[in-house]
């Protein structure tokens, strides 16, 4: 038996909550332990602000189709995208960086990686159900 569709609108809006409100909250906290974030992950102050900051931007795509109440619904689709294209994004970068930088920063790349691919599979599977509503 399905969930009513408007549930189904609920489910969504809270995935893409924590998703936006997370991404800004990370983003936020690396910039701000930017230094220590650095000398914990064995990269420069350069690379763990630049990760900072593609947390913030992602982080406003989801917070203003949270505002916008999921419109236009091509914008969902196009955080959908970014979740995935980040993940082999992310995966490459934690392959490079094996060498230089520490476990825990190729782990925290690795980790991420696999935390916003699981984000797109869940966001888009309640898209599609969505879409057929």
């Amino acid at each position: 038996m399905e969930p009513p569709a408007d549930s189904r609108a609920n489910g969504l809006l809270t995935v893409i909550r924590v998703d936006g409100i997370g991404a800004l909250v990370v983003g936020l906290l690396m910039l701000v332990l930017r230094v220590p974030l650095a000398s914990l992950y064995g990269m420069s102050t350069e690379w763990v602000t630049g990760l900072a900051t593609v947390n913030l931007v992602y982080s406003s795509i989801g917070i203003t189709l949270l505002a916008r109440g999921l419109k236009p619904s091509w914008g969902v689709w196009v955080l959908i995208a970014a979740n995935g294209m980040w993940t082999p994004i992310a995966w490459m970068l934690a392959f490079a960086v094996r060498n230089s930088a520490s476990p825990f920063g190729v782990a925290y790349l690795a980790l991420e990686g696999a935390y916003v691919l699981g984000l797109a599979c869940v966001e888009a599977k309640l898209a599609l159900r969505r879409c057929r509503d």
